[in-house]
């Protein structure tokens, strides 16, 4: 996963796969530090700079039907898509080929 505006990695993302009978399902969410000052040493970025909504990038191994589970939108076939990770709330994206 990317930041859609600089190609840069997202900080602090968490993914998590799973296999269903319908297709894959992709969930992305940020994983805040709460103990900060010790990840800051090596490199983490201070926790104010992930509560803040990120445009991102999702690319796939290939052409899947896409569809946001939490909003029922569907993005047709797609090798990536863009959609915005809120801080709190996790992208949930079905994965059909």
């Amino acid at each position: 996963m990317l930041d859609a505006d600089d190609d840069s990695p997202v900080p602090c993302l968490e993914i998590w796969r799973y296999a269903g009978e319908d297709g894959q399902y992709v969930a992305l969410m940020r994983n805040p530090e709460f103990d900060a000052a010790s990840f800051r040493q090596a490199g983490y970025p201070d926790n104010a700079e992930i509560e803040k909504r990120v445009r991102i990038r999702v690319v796939f191994d290939g052409e899947v039907k896409v569809t946001d589970m939490r909003t029922g939108d569907a993005y047709g076939s797609a090798t990536q898509t863009e959609t915005d990770l809120e801080p709190w709330s996790p992208v949930i994206l079905k994965l059909e080929e």
